[in-house]
């Protein structure tokens, strides 16, 4: 896979506890209409937390 922006993504996941999450992967945009194509993957998740400064 390549880093271009066409088949670079990412998405942000908000729990229903409030954590989030930050996710990076790959979108095979090769074979967008194909509905058995599975080479789309999420390969890094990110758990966000808040810096509490004092």
């Amino acid at each position: 896979m390549n880093d271009s922006p066409d088949t670079v993504f990412y998405y942000l996941l908000l729990q229903k506890n409030g954590d989030v999450y930050l996710t990076y992967g790959y979108y095979d945009a090769s074979e967008k209409d194909d509905p058995a194509s599975d080479d789309t993957s999420i390969r890094w998740v990110f758990s966000l937390i808040e810096d509490e400064l004092n």
